[in-house]
């Protein structure tokens, strides 16, 4: 089911960004962060550092998951937001009251992403690109979407749960076999969204999960009206021999001790045993 991604959205975002302008010009583009944005219809949309974050490019924005960065991008005559929207439902998600989609894993049926969005200088659009408003998404496409910028391919690994089936008499059949999506985004953002996030990746989390090269992007998700906070963390193993993408979700964390790093360094640990 979809749920709100947070500023792990912000990896779709960045991914239009990067297929709309390049990345030459996206990455000659800077924002300042003092706290808070105060958008063109004179609404706040507020960083978790309350200090603000100064002067930024888009690598810095990413790792400090900076929002009034990304709302000032948004806002950028360079993202036109018919473009944006464009670039969304390519990625997969139902916009402003599209037929809701799904994908089919052996049976079961997952909801595919949906927002919406109606004007760029508007508090709901910017927070939607943010991962928050009404924005949702599943954390399989989430997974989905980081193998797509892992293989560097811009193509989904399409998962399944059943690799194959025995009949009575013995024989096997329905023999599963890897599939991919078709090309969501080109070859070169993916190269360049890969290296954003090993970036971050190497400068932020290599001590909380270690023996792994790492792509990652974290997020924070307000729930049931702000009363609770969902986590979650996107990512891959940049390894040939261990190519596994990752979506991790904590429900209503709120204050509790157990991350998403803990967890990802569990589960990777124990993956790595069979292969």
């Amino acid at each position: 089911y979809g749920t709100v991604p947070g500023s792990t959205q912000k990896v779709c975002t960045v991914v239009s960004a990067l297929e709309i302008m390049g990345k030459e010009r996206l990455f000659s583009k800077s924002f300042n962060c003092d706290g808070h944005f105060i958008n063109s219809t004179g609404l706040s949309i507020d960083c978790h550092n309350i200090y603000g974050h100064g002067t930024q490019n888009i690598q810095e924005a990413v790792e400090n998951s900076c929002n009034p960065f990304f709302a000032q991008l948004v806002e950028d005559d360079d993202m036109p937001l018919d473009k944006i929207i464009e670039m969304y439902r390519k990625l997969g998600y139902s916009v402003n009251g599209d037929q809701p989609e799904y994908f089919d894993i052996n049976g079961i049926q997952c909801e595919k992403a949906s927002t919406t969005l109606t004007d760029k200088y508007d508090f709901s659009t910017q927070w939607g690109c943010i991962g928050q408003g009404e924005t949702l998404a599943s954390p399989v496409q989430l997974m989905m979407w980081e193998s797509a910028v892992a293989t560097g391919t811009g193509k989904m690994t399409m998962p399944y749960l059943i690799d194959h089936c025995v009949m009575v008499n013995g024989s096997t059949t329905d023999n599963a076999s890897t599939k991919y999506s078709k090309q969501l985004f080109s070859n070169d953002t993916a190269s360049t969204m890969k290296q954003i996030l090993l970036t971050n990746g190497a400068n932020h989390y290599a001590y909380s999960i270690s023996g792994y090269t790492i792509g990652v992007k974290s997020g924070t998700a307000q729930v049931d009206e702000g009363e609770n906070e969902n986590s979650l963390l996107v990512g891959f193993v940049d390894d040939p021999n261990f190519p596994v993408a990752f979506c991790i979700l904590i429900e209503k964390k709120n204050n509790g001790f157990l991350t998403t790093e803990q967890i990802a360094q569990v589960m990777l640990d124990n993956l790595r045993k069979d292969f």
